[in-house]
């Protein structure tokens, strides 16, 4: 009765990111690069607005629930690929990470992936420049 709360929709998701602890190497095969990408749900007058994010994020392939979800390897947020809620993330956009980059070894340290990151989203800008100038 006192001191406890209703639960929210929210809280039956299960984030599992209180104690995530980012691996000191990861395997290449595992990896993805992706954007985000949530339905709104501010109203619009014509149908739920969706928006995708600009910045890519590296995520990594894991199984949960024998389902196939993704893991954002900085931050520990699991994303599946389709919309469950509204304003909730989910991954589009998937290629594997060696796809993306141009030479990338079989394991990644933590260290590697920060610079990965950097490359991956510095390159979309300088498209994105190239295309402006035009």
């Amino acid at each position: 009765m006192f001191g406890k709360r209703k639960k929210k929709e929210e809280d039956s998701v299960k984030f599992k990111t209180e104690n995530y602890k980012m691996k000191d190497n990861y395997n290449k095969d595992d990896l993805v690069i992706a954007n985000l990408e949530y339905v709104m749900s501010a109203y619009v007058d014509f149908s739920p607005m969706v928006k995708t994010t600009k910045q890519r994020y590296i995520f990594e392939k894991i199984e949960e629930d024998g389902k196939i979800r993704y893991r954002e390897v900085f931050t520990g947020f699991i994303a599946d690929t389709e919309s469950s809620y509204f304003d909730l993330p989910y991954v589009v956009n998937i290629k594997p990470i060696d796809k993306v980059l141009d030479k990338v070894a079989e394991t990644l340290p933590k260290y590697s992936l920060l610079l990965a990151i950097d490359e991956i989203n510095s390159i979309q800008k300088v498209k994105v420049k190239v295309r402006n100038k035009k």
